[in-house]
């Protein structure tokens, strides 16, 4: 019966430690992003989007040390520059975008890294840094200038040429990428929780940049990394313990 009862005990502690030491969290978030640098200005237009995603992130048990999971969808609108319309004597000259693709850049990125727990209890901070794969879908046009004139001195009709200026080409890519941040955490019912991160993400190598191609001048092609600062909140669900490397050790 002692014995029974002994079991028991260890069970109910074992149990109860499990819960206390849960290793593996699996959440769900949306939030925004804002686009950064060159990506957002003068090349890019990108402007603040929407994000959503879902993370995994376990826990060894003893460290405040683990490994952590993402995968998020986010999405920019792309600002189209203005038509520029200019005239001078019997000359008018139109300046736009044609586009052959929706405005906006969208993109998938899944990483992996490590995360490093910062308090105990209820509240916690989790510092992160991952890396891995986006894949990128970037709008496409043709910017170009068509020039009218008129005829002076006559009913013929008006000459008109159109000049091909510039244009952006690629339609999705993929590169590898990197992300830095951190995430507050506050348990509001036994394995479940409720938490904000705030993070910064950006692509990495020539391949996952967006390119305009300059059609007159080569040389004055520009590029930008995607880049963008994300933030956001969710909720998380906590599920058993890992294994304690220390007491497999103590068994030998």
């Amino acid at each position: 019966m002692a014995t029974v009862l002994s079991i028991t005990i260890g069970l109910i502690t074992g149990s109860a430690r499990a819960q206390d030491e849960a290793s593996f969290k699996f959440g769900f978030f949306g939030g925004l992003s804002n686009p950064t640098g060159n990506y957002k200005e003068g090349i890019g237009r990108a402007t603040g989007g929407k994000l959503m995603g879902i993370s995994a992130d376990y826990m060894f048990v003893g460290s405040k040390l683990g490994i952590g999971l993402d995968a998020r969808l986010f999405q920019h609108p792309h600002q189209r520059p203005d038509t520029v319309v200019e005239q001078a004597n019997l000359t008018t000259s139109t300046t736009l975008n044609t586009y052959t693709s929706p405005l906006r850049f969208k993109h998938y990125s899944f990483t992996l890294g490590p995360v490093y727990r910062i308090g105990e209890g209820k509240l916690i901070v989790d510092l992160y840094a991952k890396g891995g794969m986006i894949f990128e879908r970037f709008p496409t046009y043709l910017r170009k200038e068509t020039v009218v004139i008129e005829a002076p001195l006559s009913n013929g009709p008006p000459g008109t040429f159109v000049f091909e200026k510039a244009a952006a080409k690629t339609e999705q890519t993929s590169s590898l990428t990197m992300m830095m941040g951190a995430r507050l955490s506050f348990e509001v019912l036994p394995n479940i929780e409720l938490f904000v991160f705030g993070d910064y993400q950006s692509s990495i190598g020539s391949k996952g940049k967006f390119v305009v191609e300059d059609l007159q001048n080569p040389q004055d092609t520009q590029q930008t990394p995607i880049r963008m600062f994300s933030y956001g909140g969710g909720l998380r669900l906590a599920f058993g313990a890992g294994r304690d490397d220390s007491s497999l050790s103590r068994s030998y």
